[in-house]
């Protein structure tokens, strides 16, 4: 496959799985239908593919092959999610609410009592509802991308696809969360008087 194909092809996938992800989740299409698109872009599942993006350089690129390749073996447990929740319904207050909804209600409701029991409510029925099929989605994602890297641990496999050394991005990310840290409190002390600031160093 040439590499102009293979973009070619990949933008016109993507236009239509975002057409099918606006309709659905809006709920103004009623069957999602994820898996018949990835199949009628078949040739970007193939293993030529993959080797066109490899072959390109671009690590991008790659990951982004892959990551088709994940979206077609998942692509029946998005649709069995977004059909749970197109009927999915809470009950706060008294009132019935679609669950797709909800996030629409949080962010209109002045009254906060409603904000907090609806939220809580949304996130119990969520849990009830799709924790199971979530587990499903992530495991058959893990096989994915284990088989295309190689690896039967998920941590290396992603770290080979994507090129990307996770153990010293982990590393990076600790140290930057603790420069943060340090800042804020640095932060914090330029608001204190001077005696509070010398009191805090003091008790270090």
């Amino acid at each position: 496959m040439r590499l102009e194909t293979l973009v070619a092809r990949g933008e016109q996938l993507n236009q239509a799985l975002g057409r099918e992800w606006y309709l659905t989740g809006a709920g103004l299409k009623p069957d999602p239908a994820f898996t018949e698109i990835y199949d009628r872009h078949a040739v970007l599942q193939e293993a030529d593919a993959l080797a066109c993006a490899a072959e390109s350089g671009v690590a991008a690129l790659r990951e982004w092959i892959v990551d088709l390749r994940v979206g077609r073996r998942v692509a029946p447990f998005e649709e069995r999610q977004l059909e749970w929740e197109q009927q999915a319904g809470l009950t706060v207050h008294g009132r019935a609410i679609p669950y797709l909804r909800a996030g629409i209600e949080l962010q209109n409701s002045p009254d906060r009592t409603f904000r907090i029991a609806l939220d809580q409510e949304r996130a119990a029925v969520g849990a009830a509802g799709l924790n199971g099929l979530r587990h499903d989605r992530l495991a058959a994602e893990r096989d994915v991308v284990c088989a295309l890297s190689g690896d039967a641990d998920f941590v290396r496999a992603v770290a080979r696809l994507s090129g990307m050394d996770l153990d010293t991005l982990a590393s990076q990310a600790a140290a930057l969360l603790d420069d943060l840290v340090l800042q804020e409190r640095f932060a914090s002390f330029l608001t204190l008087p001077a005696y509070e600031v010398l009191r805090a160093g003091e008790a270090d």
